[in-house]
């Protein structure tokens, strides 16, 4: 199956590879890692880590954890933190509750998102260029002491 062949008609940019998908009826408990471009039509429970590659959330498509990747497309509803190399876009039927962490980063009219936005563009150091985004996991938040950020005042006043 090539990424014509889904609903959202998805083109990679990549032309000597093929394009891993996980199909609308799978689930997929655990990490994924590699070098080749994601479709995530089904759902997915893990951390996805495609630094040289991108990832798209298909518009019925769900993924609980963290995603790493060059190129983030979400149509569908991720849980958790992302971190684009290039650029993290979240088209109008996706939902993402989680930080997002990526030089551009596009929310198209229509979307759902809570969470933060870094689009710190400082290379503060040669290891960072060298090393791509790595995702935080809870475990480590906690031992790191990083607070789950607190919730904003409501300009809307209760009657």
């Amino acid at each position: 199956m090539n990424a014509e062949d889904t609903d959202n008609k998805i083109v990679s940019a990549k032309t000597d590879t093929q394009i891993a998908v996980v199909g609308k009826t799978l689930q997929f408990d655990g990490n994924i890692k590699g070098d080749e471009d994601l479709i995530v039509e089904g759902v997915v429970e893990g951390i996805i880590i495609l630094s040289n590659a991108s990832v798209t959330v298909a518009k019925n498509g769900l993924v609980r954890g963290d995603i790493v990747a060059k190129t983030i497309l979400i149509k569908g509803e991720v849980r958790g933190e992302m971190r684009g190399n290039e650029i993290v876009e979240i088209a109008p039927s996706g939902v993402v509750h989680g930080d997002i962490r990526a030089p551009r980063v596009l929310l198209q009219d229509g979307c759902q998102f809570k969470g933060l936005v870094d689009m710190d563009h400082k290379d503060n150091s040669t290891a960072d260029r060298k090393r791509p985004p790595q995702p935080i996991s809870p475990a480590a938040r906690k031992k790191a002491g990083i607070k789950t950020p607190p919730k904003l005042p409501t300009l809307l006043k209760k009657p």
